[in-house]
């Protein structure tokens, strides 16, 4: 079998009946015809492995693998990369969809620059709204244009939260990956969450260029559940495991700044997630992220930042009504200075 302009779209599946649907008729509908959908099921308990195994029915290029037990979305996505065939591999959300031209211009682009990776940065709808980006598919022809980025600016841009931030690193959707690139690493099934940015920064960190479309091309669906708006133990330490093992690696590559900024952000989540737990009464989420501050107060990397970081930990920790009243205080003064610099 010829496969060189074979793209194999990678969905995991799991209880995204209302949308799935959607999905795939997104894909099935591509300007680039050569490519195979392989779904994968993560033991559903809704309709969506019955709507699969139609889609398999109604199309030869659906493929319908199915796990035997839930193994996470990791598991789902290793799967299919292992019975992938083509030339390239797009990863895709089962409740998203894409524009009908995206796999075409982004194969295209890959293509003509050479690098390993295409990307296209996310349009976030709500399910409300997303009749919108029914209508946006509707136009055939929009514009191919991309930038050209350098893997160790994509990370530096990324990990320094910069205004000109690519999204590169951050969501796997609407990434289309070179075969020998993608099946060089694997997502890891430990976590349930940033296993996608781990996965990224893997792939960025061996020397993957990258080009981004510019324009609309895929849409991301935002609705209650979103898996990015886990906040439960399980989710929090493992985004929080997926930030040590990339602040770990960027410390290894003598990309200090990085460092910094990367520390800086950690703490910051840590800090939200130990607030959510006290408002929300979570005593697991509390312990664990009480561990993930005490380790993050005697770490290298905090050494690195200013004075205060470690000072909002401890008080966050030993002395919470104080920390409360503080947070309380100086995030009304930052609003403040944001509201006069925007009128000024």
């Amino acid at each position: 079998m010829n496969t060189t302009n074979l793209i194999s779209v990678i969905v995991p599946v799991c209880n995204t009946e209302p949308y799935l649907s959607d999905c795939i008729r997104s894909v099935l509908a591509q300007t680039h015809s050569d490519l195979e959908l392989i779904l994968v099921d993560d033991k559903s308990e809704d309709k969506s492995s019955e709507i699969c195994q139609e889609a398999c029915r109604m199309d030869s290029r659906v493929i319908f693998l199915s796990q035997e037990r839930r193994k996470g979305v990791s598991a789902a996505r290793n799967r299919a990369i292992g019975a992938a065939r083509g030339s390239y591999l797009f990863f895709l959300d089962s409740d998203d969809m894409i524009h009908p031209g995206l796999l075409k211009a982004l194969l295209c682009s890959a293509r003509q620059s050479g690098v390993p990776i295409a990307a296209v940065v996310p349009c976030r709808v709500a399910t409300e709204n997303f009749s919108k980006a029914l209508c946006w598919m509707e136009e055939k022809n929009l514009p191919a244009e991309y930038t050209y980025l350098e893997s160790r600016t994509i990370l530096d841009q990324t990990l320094e939260m910069s205004p000109e931030r690519n999204s590169v690193c951050c969501g796997i959707g609407g990434k289309l990956i070179r075969r020998e690139d993608a099946l060089a690493v694997r997502f890891d099934e430990t976590l349930c969450n940033g296993e996608d940015t781990k996965y990224l920064y893997q792939i960025l960190e061996g020397g993957a260029d990258a080009v981004v479309l510019k324009g609309v091309w895929y849409y991301y669906r935002m609705h209650p559940g979103n898996v990015s708006k886990n906040r439960s133990a399980e989710a929090c330490m493992s985004m929080y495991r997926c930030k040590k093992y990339i602040c770990g690696r960027e410390w290894a590559a003598g990309e200090t700044g990085n460092v910094i900024c990367l520390e800086r952000m950690l703490i910051n989540y840590l800090l939200e997630w130990y607030r959510l737990s006290r408002k929300n009464r979570d005593t697991a989420l509390r312990k664990c992220m009480e561990r993930a501050l005490n380790q993050e107060l005697r770490s290298e990397e905090c050494a690195l930042l200013p004075l205060r970081y470690r000072v909002k930990i401890v008080l966050a920790l030993y002395s919470y009504p104080v920390y409360r009243v503080l947070h309380i205080y100086f995030g009304w003064r930052w609003e403040q200075s944001q509201r006069k610099k925007s009128d000024g």
